[in-house]
């Protein structure tokens, strides 16, 4: 109860927050000095803050809601719930940060909290083997964001984002590239791009509201976040073409992977990273809002699509080629079709309209980089449909739940509405996030459809 009482009220003030927002607030307090070099504590609530605030504190309210009903049976549910208060808290943190050095320390705390919740399991060998995993994989990152911090705070002599920025567009550094490069590998592993992406389906291992929350509005979005907090100084060191590049791939590898997939949890997982992929691959074409815009919707379906996953899982259900009972509950089968054309693409619903922003700038950014996110569009479909076939599919035997708990089903029909809607507040998200919006074409809108 304190978890849930303290996450509703971090998501009433950041609504409070959101809603009232009229420009940026930056605090800082010094903190120590070696040999005149200030190091600072401070927040930065900007509208990319405050965007980012909100879903995490959304998601978190509603995973701890259904995690009630769906942990009950566990032991250790304090543990459970502490953690789970860390890792929302740690991301929160992050996003609020308005230095390089106080993010990455946040960056390490979600990093320690994923490895706990991946692991929370820890009495099974494959949970232990998983969160080692992510957790050695996500090092290796962090050591090279580290790197990269102290390359840029040498050269520059601040952690502040808004000095660098400013900085970086009055005075050319040599050294700028090679720290933005480092910290580029970090974003790299810790939102599961090629080739560092293999990490995340193993995570599976955890609970089903671990991966829903670790999908939708943490660990693997603060990569994101970064890359969008930092864009300026990517952009100054030439890296674009780099994130286009690894985000491209990415996209590819995690489509290719979810149509290999039979585990009902593991295609969501490979579905996560092609779909990282596309948010990382706008970035570096410069579309910022078709970004974020994902980014919103992606929660949407993703955190429903896991919601009812881990409802199957509780059933018993999890290889799609078996069918499941999901056609005893309409809203839970409505809610699946739905989410998986989503997912797929399909027109009118959000998932269609921010892919359709990504492949139009793909279309104004490089015809290669075009045709490349034109199969993506194509395999995406592929694989969603081939989700939601799969688990509509009558089972052969019944599910021996009774009535399902109304904590479990509660943030369902919530996700529900925000699949259905939040597809038409592009246009509003970007003049909040003062992003400009990518011009919209024909050609990628026609072709996405035809091969959805």
């Amino acid at each position: 109860m304190i978890a849930i009482a303290a996450s509703a009220i971090s998501f009433l003030l950041t609504l409070s927050a959101f809603l009232s927002y009229s420009q940026p607030v930056e605090v800082s307090f010094d903190w120590f000095s070696i040999a005149g070099f200030p190091f600072q504590f401070g927040f930065m609530i900007d509208s990319l803050a405050l965007f980012f605030s909100l879903i995490v504190s959304f998601m978190t309210l509603l995973v701890m809601l259904y995690s009630i009903a769906y942990m009950r049976r566990d032991g250790g549910l304090q543990r459970y719930f502490a953690e789970l208060s860390l890792f929302a808290g740690s991301m929160l943190g992050l996003v609020l940060s308005n230095s390089f050095l106080q993010l990455f320390f946040f960056w390490e705390l979600v990093g320690l909290s994923s490895y706990l919740l991946i692991g929370f399991w820890f009495f099974k060998p494959e949970a232990r083997k998983a969160a080692r995993k992510a957790l050695t994989t996500i090092a290796f990152g962090d050591a090279l964001f580290f790197a990269g911090i102290v390359v840029i705070a040498s050269s520059y002599h601040t952690f502040r984002f808004t000095e660098l920025i400013s900085l970086s567009a009055t005075t050319p550094n040599p050294w700028l590239p090679l720290g933005m490069l480092l910290i580029l590998g970090a974003v790299l592993t810790k939102s599961a791009q090629f080739p560092f992406h293999t990490w995340l389906p193993d995570a599976m291992e955890g609970p089903t509201p671990v991966s829903t929350l670790l999908h939708s509005a943490t660990m693997v979005k603060a990569g994101i976040f970064l890359l969008l907090r930092t864009f300026p100084l990517f952009l100054a060191a030439g890296l674009l073409p780099l994130v286009a590049f690894f985000g491209t791939l990415t996209a590819i590898a995690g489509a290719l992977g979810a149509l290999s997939e039979t585990n009902i949890k593991r295609v969501l997982a490979y579905s996560t990273i092609s779909n990282l992929g596309l948010i990382t691959a706008a970035i570096g074409f410069g579309a910022l809002a078709a970004a974020s815009f994902h980014v919103l919707n992606h929660m949407f379906f993703k955190a429903m699509l896991f919601m009812i996953a881990g409802i199957l899982l509780h059933w018993g259900f999890s290889d799609l080629t078996k069918g499941t009972p999901l056609r005893s509950n309409t809203l839970l089968y409505g809610s699946a079709v739905v989410g998986a054309l989503a997912l797929g693409g399909f027109p009118l619903l959000n998932g269609f309209f921010s892919k359709e922003g990504i492949l139009s700038a793909a279309f104004s950014y490089s015809p290669w980089y075009f045709i490349a996110l034109l199969l993506v569009a194509f395999l995406s479909a592929l694989y969603a449909f081939r989700w939601m076939f799969s688990v509509i599919r009558p089972s052969a035997k019944r599910a021996e739940e009774g009535p399902l708990d109304w904590k479990l089903i509660a943030p369902i029909p919530v996700l529900l509405l925000g699949v259905l809607f939040s597809g038409y507040v592009g246009a509003s998200l970007a003049s909040f996030l003062h992003f400009p919006e990518s011009a919209e074409s024909l050609v990628p809108t026609a072709l996405s459809i035809l091969l959805t």
